[in-house]
C-alpha cells in the first residue's frame, strides 16, 4: 500500500498493477478536473462583475451584455468537456450545446449593438 498526494489531500493507492493503474487515472482527471474548475471559477465572477456593471450601466455601455454571453459560452464548453472527459458523456454534450446556444447569443448581441 503506497500513497499518493491529490490536491493537498493524501489518498492511499493500492499498489497491484491493475488498481494502480485504474488509480493514477483518477489521480490525472482530478488533477485535470482543478484546471477546469479554476478557469470556471474565474469566469463565474467576471460574469458577476459584469452583470453588476450591467445594472449599473446598462444605458451607456450595452455592449457589456456581448462579454457576459460570451464567458457564459466559455463556461458552458468548458464544463462540458470537463463532464465529457470525466466520462458524463450525456451532461457534456448538453453543456457543449449549451454553450454554442450561448455563442448564437454571443452573436445576436454583437450584432445588435454594434451594428
Amino acid at each position: 500500500m503506497g500513497y499518493l498526494s491529490v490536491g493537498g489531500k493524501i489518498m492511499a493507492v493500492n499498489k497491484s498493477s491493475r488498481n494502480g493503474k485504474n488509480q493514477r487515472s483518477f489521480v490525472r482527471r482530478m488533477e485535470m478536473s482543478e484546471n477546469y474548475n479554476t478557469i470556471n471559477l474565474v469566469t463565474g465572477i467576471l460574469i458577476i462583475i459584469l452583470a453588476i456593471l450591467i445594472f449599473i450601466l446598462r444605458d451607456r455601455f450595452p455592449i457589456l451584455f456581448f462579454f457576459v454571453f460570451l464567458l457564459g459560452a466559455v463556461n458552458n464548453i468548458n464544463l462540458g468537456m470537463k463532464y465529457y472527459k470525466m466520462k458524463n458523456i450525456p451532461m457534456g454534450i448538453f453543456m457543449i450545446i449549451a454553450g454554442a446556444f450561448f455563442v448564437l447569443l454571443t452573436l445576436y448581441t454583437f450584432l445588435a449593438f454594434v451594428v
